[in-house]
């Protein structure tokens, strides 16, 4: 599978793409994007005579495809009379301080659905990672030692559709 996560910032920060509490300099609207391949471990457990209705859960394993932040910043300079708005395009690589890799758990439902010879499954899954996706010595080193940030995690929301064929006639 492949997954975008991430997060967004729309406050006032003197980084880009995390929190800070000190000389706030910029006003930003920035998006964090973390880009996944992700290979779940899924145990399908169908519910009923029909099995119809199934439940999921597994763990799964997601390695970092690549890390940015994108938005917008804007620094204001007031004068005595005149106020100054200067824009700035951000695009910030951020491999450094995402970490390599993510695993967690799913968990989800859904109903398999016959039409003709194969099923239409509609499935609604939740995954949770385990670990903070900050690389924690690379943030610290940009940031106020006194404000180490928020911990994010993954998590994902999933409304999946698919088509299940059968391999050979029974």
């Amino acid at each position: 599978m492949y997954d975008r996560l991430g997060y967004s910032i729309r406050d006032s920060s003197s980084l880009f793409f995390c929190f800070t509490r000190t000389d706030i300099l910029y006003s930003c609207d920035t998006k964090v994007q973390i880009d996944y391949g992700t290979i779940p471990l899924l145990l399908n457990i169908p519910v009923g005579r029909k099995e119809l209705v199934f439940i999921n859960t597994g763990p799964w394993f997601g390695f970092r495809l690549n890390a940015r932040n994108l938005g917008v910043a804007y620094d204001v300079k007031r004068a005595n009379i005149s106020t100054t708005l200067t824009k700035y395009g951000v695009y910030s690589d951020m491999e450094k301080i995402i970490k390599d890799y993510d695993y967690g758990l799913i968990a989800g439902c859904g109903v398999s659905l016959p039409v003709r010879n194969s099923k239409v499954e509609l499935a609604l899954q939740y995954r949770l990672g385990f670990r903070d996706v900050f690389n924690r010595p690379e943030v610290n080193t940009l940031i106020n030692s006194s404000d180490r940030g928020a911990i994010v995690h993954n998590r994902a929301l999933t409304f999946l559709i698919g088509i299940k064929i059968p391999s050979s006639e029974n």
